[in-house]
């Protein structure tokens, strides 16, 4: 599995680096290169989870208003709480929805689609949260999280009872069927992304596998393909086994369209392209954004699926006229799409494309609200109210940060981090072994060179092993060679640290990509020079000109800090300054206010950051 970090974004108003180290969300370090971190919006998403918080959770229990704008507490509500309690490190809210979950929904084998109806289920809610308390239980393997039980149970045990109940309940003909009360399919409840983490937590807990990985797996891309136009990503609400229309099944805007249900499609394929780089992933995802329906400018839900055509989508002009109906398709969608987008994002030109299409636009709403929208002042449908939008906003953009990571895969199996840089061809060298000080003795530079397999971004590093001093270059542009000259003067303009006389310089290149410093990317020089305390017969004469004291070159560098004191033939000081040095004409002058009428030769004490320097000033 390649994943590639990209370098800085600057999208929708926002600086977006690329997100390495610590991760921000969950406590465990990433894993580098395995999820692609486009852009960094943790503090922005904590805040849209508060706000989701807020808005829907009461008790444990997620309320809020459904498509056709009815309360409801449903156990897919529950689900997405669950997601987003865990992907946030957020245990308690976590331990609090799932107890209310288990104490209103669960009927002993499946959990109920409400509380107040625990016979009828619906089968996405129970694939979520056994791949919810898989993880949480890989949390607690680690020693990350605390174990917590409800009704006996805790997180492991709890999957393995509601693995065994969707097993004998909600599997048929090698497919996950909808509920109980239909014999519609909804291909949104073809989980994909979640089969492999079944087979292989079953597998290790020596329990009986119903065919996760190979048969059920199969037949959620087989159920996928046969939509009309599925191979351009379209999908039913409610279709047949074979994906034909089906006299059953309830959903905006009708049980034939992509709409409120076929929507979460993108985001399941898009999560197994980002945890497996499934081959039947990468295949949907790559027709999805070549088949000329959906256009990253507006992707959508639609009708009519022989002939589709976009429907919902709200202009700006619209929603301040007051006529949309609905305004939270728009936002809700283009991050299911995204969703889809960043699963095939390194191995999808188009999907890249698509992804690079929409990410602005994403980003320009998540920093300064508390909610996903871009319209909220349609009384009927307030996205604001709606949990099921909000809960999809936050779950695709965590997807699209590459936050919505497969924790079971990061805890349980090993990972290598691909090696995807550049090699190093030609290894790093330098013209000369050593150079001196400037105006100290030749030569004065040294140029750094080495050659790559192919064209990058490559970083060199320059190190005083005794002075502390750095210096870094980045190449503007991808390249296949480098060739960079150096002067000991050139430093960090972030620190005041020199390179001295007398050291060692360790010097190391890095190319984008890599991970490491390679032994052939380094190399030591040595720089020479006088440091020191600098006598007469050393030092050629100063001058006192005007208000400058003028130095040869050499004896200090330029934009460097210097304390200058002036001591008549008695020792007295006659005149001092703290001023900058300044090169003009190929020598340096350091400010120093002369007292008017003094004249002929003093004594003249220079000490800068590393170096000392005593000799004769001449006045005239």
């Amino acid at each position: 599995m390649k994943r590639f970090i990209l370098p800085l974004l600057c999208l929708g108003g926002m600086l977006l680096p690329k997100a390495t180290g610590a991760a921000q969300l969950l406590p465990y370090d990433e894993l580098p290169l395995k999820y692609p971190t486009l852009v960094n919006w943790d503090a922005s998403l904590k805040k849209q989870y508060a706000g989701w918080k807020a808005s829907f959770l009461q008790g444990g229990n997620v309320q809020g208003k459904d498509p056709s704008g009815n309360a409801a507490v449903v156990s897919e509500g529950q689900s997405y709480g669950m997601m987003m309690a865990l992907w946030f490190n957020d245990q308690a809210t976590f331990n609090a929805i799932w107890s209310a979950t288990e104490t209103n929904m669960w009927n002993g084998s499946t959990y109920g689609w409400k509380s107040s109806d625990k016979n009828s289920w619906a089968a996405d809610a129970d694939l979520d949260i056994a791949g919810m308390l898989i993880f949480a239980s890989a949390l607690v393997d680690k020693g990350l999280w605390t174990d917590y039980t409800v009704s006996g149970n805790n997180y492991k045990a709890k999957a393995l009872k509601n693995l065994d109940g969707i097993a004998k309940n909600m599997i048929s003909g090698g497919m996950v069927k909808s509920g109980n009360w239909t014999g519609a399919m909804n291909p949104s409840y073809q989980e994909v992304h979640w089969y492999r983490v079944f087979s292989e937590f079953l597998k290790a807990n020596g329990a009986s596998d119903p065919g996760w990985s190979t048969t059920i797996y199969n037949g959620g891309y087989q159920l996928l393909g046969a939509q009309p136009n599925g191979n351009k990503g379209m999908a039913r609400n409610f279709c047949t086994t074979s994906g034909g229309s089906q006299g059953d099944g309830v959903s905006m805007p009708t049980r034939d369209d992509m709409g409120f249900d076929a929507i979460r499609v993108p985001w399941r394929v898009g999560l197994d392209g980002l945890w497996y780089r499934a081959p039947k992933a990468f295949a949907w995802i790559k027709g999805a954004w070549t088949g000329g329906i959906v256009d990253p400018a507006k992707p959508g839900l639609y009708v009519n699926l022989s002939s589709p055509r976009l429907w919902g989508w709200c202009e700006p002009a619209e929603a301040a006229a007051g006529t949309c109906t609905s305004e939270y398709e728009q936002f809700m969608s283009r991050i299911m799409w995204a969703a889809s987008a960043i699963g095939g994002y390194d191995s999808i030109p188009a999907a890249k494309t698509a992804y690079m299409g929409m990410v602005s636009n994403i980003a320009s709403i998540i920093g300064g609200r508390s909610y996903f929208s871009y319209y909220d002042d349609n009384a009927t449908s307030k996205p604001s109210q709606n949990y099921f939008a909000q809960s999809l906003g936050i779950l695709g953009a965590l997807a699209m940060a590459g936050r919505a990571v497969n924790v079971w895969d990061d805890l349980k199996n090993p990972w290598n981090p691909p090696d995807t840089a550049a090699k190093i061809t030609t290894a790093l060298k330098a013209s000369v072994p050593a150079i001196y000080l400037a105006g100290q003795g030749s030569p004065e530079s040294v140029t750094f060179t080495a050659t790559f397999s192919r064209p990058a971004i490559c970083t060199l590093y320059v190190t005083g092993a005794t002075s502390g001093a750095k210096y870094k270059y980045v190449s503007a542009t991808a390249s296949t060679s480098l060739s960079v000259p150096w002067t000991a003067s050139q430093t960090q303009a972030f620190t005041s640290k020199k390179f001295i006389g007398g050291e060692n310089v360790d010097v190391t290149i890095k190319l984008s990509g890599s991970l490491s410093v390679p032994a052939n990317g380094k190399v030591t020089i040595q720089v020479k020079g006088v440091s020191g305390v600098q006598r007469a017969s050393r030092l050629s004469r100063a001058q006192w000109i005007g208000s400058d004291v003028v130095l040869p070159q050499g004896i200090l560098s330029s934009a460097s800090q210097a304390q200058v004191r002036v001591l008549d033939l008695r020792g007295h000081v006659v005149a001092q300054a703290t001023s900058l040095v300044r090169e003009e004409e190929g020598v340096a002058r350091i400010a120093v206010p002369r007292p008017q009428g003094l004249s002929g030769v003093y004594t003249l004490e220079i000490a800068s950051a590393d170096r000392t320097w005593r000799g004769p000033l001449s006045s005239f």
